[in-house]
């Protein structure tokens, strides 16, 4: 079988491309690469720091891992060839290769910026790498510092006793660097108005452990949170008409924070609020978004009363066929679930908690359901805050 000259000149064409892509990035790869020893004694080495796009791995040792680095990923896949895919855009990668790690250890990792700020706290990734006994460790964060030149990174390992302590820091330019704008505070307290209600924000800290009620100092490995201290008045005058439903801080290099929060109203009618925070303390101002919703005082107009609902035990649920159409929603009432009753599937994640179940309600973002009032045969009303497991909550499918 004879075989063209051009062809031959193609594929040899295509071969040192292939050649000096790898020669290339060996070179960057081994001047970049940067290797700590750990207190176990094995090394862990940073490999790679990649932001804006999605990167690979291989895994496989030999010529099959130094040709899937190179190739396409399609035509990588089809040669076989086993990678781990990471990163997208406006996210930064750490690609980590360690040998001997135990790979048992619960990691996390999270980026520090110039002024000791933690930033992005979440796990890593632990794959199996090359050869016997070595990890591929990745770490993917969406929060990091963009205004700092050099970033850090720090990765955590969980102790026996549940606390978390520092296993290692890198320390690498970062990619993902450039010039921003700055935001200039308004100062507190800070009064917003809507709906006839005035939420004015008295006090700000950072520093303190997400989620925490009360709140409680930082701890090195935890999520880093935020405390507020609100004051609600309508028409000159204390409510607890009004709850917090969500929340998200920001800045003005585009990161963004939300998650969930603890809040409640204090004996001096303060709205105390702790929720996940994280941001660099150095910048100028953060920008806050706190949603607020009724939770009492509703007009008859968006209220949805349903008499005669049977109650159920503890593991049944009772059936209902009840709709309506409240606000342009379409909603339609199942029944109720008993605490440990196995079904809808979604009050796994509710579990020892009754349940209303309503058909899955297209919502828009402004709008919400709240479980306003649950009444007996004799209209005698069912109140119990402090036990989910006597007072339903709603469950949306």
């Amino acid at each position: 079988m004879r075989i063209s000259k051009r062809i031959l000149v193609r594929f040899g064409g295509f071969f040192s491309i292939c050649g000096l892509s790898w020669v290339a990035w060996t070179s960057w790869h081994a001047s970049k690469t940067q290797t700590r020893l750990l207190p176990n004694g094995a090394r862990l080495m940073l490999e790679s720091v990649v932001y804006g796009k999605p990167s690979r791995m291989p895994i496989d040792p030999g010529w099959r891992g130094r040709v899937g680095s190179i190739v396409p990923e399609a035509i990588a896949q089809r040669l076989g060839c086993n990678f781990v895919s990471a990163g997208g855009t406006n996210e930064l990668t750490f690609w980590l290769v360690g040998a001997a790690l135990n790979k048992a250890s619960r990691l996390r990792a999270v980026t520090v910026d110039e002024h000791g700020c933690e930033l992005g706290l979440d796990g890593v990734s632990q794959y199996g790498y090359q050869q016997p006994g070595e990890t591929l460790l990745v770490c993917v964060f969406s929060v990091f510092p963009r205004r700092a030149q050099t970033i850090g990174l720090r990765l955590y390992e969980q102790q026996t006793n549940g606390t978390w302590s520092v296993l290692t820091e890198f320390s690498t330019a970062n990619p993902g660097s450039r010039r921003w704008p700055e935001w200039t505070a308004e100062g507190l307290p800070n009064t917003k108005s809507a709906s006839g209600v005035d939420f004015k924000l008295w006090e700000l800290k950072s520093g303190v452990q997400a989620g925490s009620s009360p709140p409680r100092p930082m701890e090195a490995g935890e999520q880093p949170g935020l405390y507020l201290k609100f004051r609600l008045t309508e028409s000159e005058r204390l409510t607890r008409a009004w709850a917090l439903d969500g929340l998200s801080s920001s800045d003005a290099s585009g990161q963004v924070v939300s998650g969930g929060f603890a809040a409640g109203t204090t004996r001096n009618e303060n709205y105390l609020v702790v929720a996940y925070g994280g941001l660099c303390v150095e910048e100028k101002a953060w920008k806050l978004r706190a949603k607020f919703a009724p939770v009492s005082g509703f007009a008859p107009e968006d209220l949805w009363t349903v008499r005669g609902v049977p109650v159920p035990d503890d593991l049944s649920a009772s059936k209902v066929d009840a709709t309506t159409n409240l606000h342009g929603v379409h909603l339609q009432l199942h029944g109720v679930v008993g605490r440990n009753c196995p079904t809808p599937i979604t009050r796994r994640m509710l579990s020892g908690y009754p349940l209303v179940h309503l058909a899955r309600p297209n919502l828009a973002e402004n709008q919400r359901l709240r479980l306003a009032r649950v009444v007996d045969e004799r209209g005698r009303e069912i109140q119990n805050p402090g036990s989910p497991r006597t007072t339903p909550t709603i469950s949306l499918v």
